[in-house]
């Protein structure tokens, strides 16, 4: 559970500071005209545009000119753990994470239901609930099979020859982006399918996944 708790707090940390750095003033200054010194202007670091559906928001990073960024270093008298001491709580991040993939087959099921009925609010709410669920994982850094599971189940068109239009955008967004563009309900019914046949076969393959100690502290 660790590693989704630490996704969630650092995606809220990133939230903050980004407000932050949007409305702050860098540290140099100009010379004004009349011999004093004025604060320069300020210098976004990082723009945030959110759109619906979400698979419309974009997130822009820029470059800090001047700065240098630091990296932290343990005292030396630091504990190193053995990654040993990582393997019970690894095992019980992987039962986690397969019981939480179980629990979304309600959800799926409800979104089935409403797109196959016609109610596009009902398949919407099943939809977001279904997708909350699914971001409790916090394992999109796994690699191998995992990792290509997850795109296709939690994948964006970023990347993709045709964006939205790739048959390769597929999983939980493809979704969001017929429902909330207004796409036949029931053409959707066949991406559900596909996506609950992924998340079948990500629980199959988790205990095989491999996390590194690295991994599983920074997540």
């Amino acid at each position: 559970m660790w590693p989704a708790l630490v996704a969630a707090g650092a995606a809220i940390a990133v939230f903050f500071a980004i407000g932050a750095l949007r409305g702050g003033r860098s540290e140099g200054a100009t010379a004004s005209g009349n011999g004093g010194y004025e604060a320069a202007a300020p210098v976004p670091a990082a723009e945030y545009d959110e759109q619906a559906p979400h698979v419309f928001s974009h997130l822009w990073i820029f470059p800090v000119q001047g700065k240098q960024q630091v990296t932290p270093t343990l005292p030396p008298d630091h504990p190193v753990v053995p990654a040993a001491r990582f393997a019970k709580p690894v095992a019980e991040y992987i039962a986690y994470s397969r019981t939480q993939l179980r629990s979304l087959t309600a959800p799926l099921r409800s979104l089935s239901d409403a797109l196959a009925a016609g109610d596009r609010g009902a398949a919407e709410r099943a939809w977001e609930a279904a997708w909350a669920g699914y971001l409790h994982l916090g394992a999109v850094y796994l690699e191998g099979p995992a990792s290509d599971l997850n795109d296709a189940i939690d994948g964006t068109p970023g990347g993709l020859p045709g964006g939205t239009s790739n048959p390769g955008f597929t999983g939980f967004h493809r979704i969001e982006f017929g429902l909330w563009t207004g796409a036949p309900t029931r053409s959707l019914l066949p991406t559900v399918a596909a996506l609950q046949r992924n998340i079948t076969a990500l629980v199959a393959v988790l205990p095989k996944a491999s996390i590194s100690p690295p991994d599983y502290a920074t997540r």
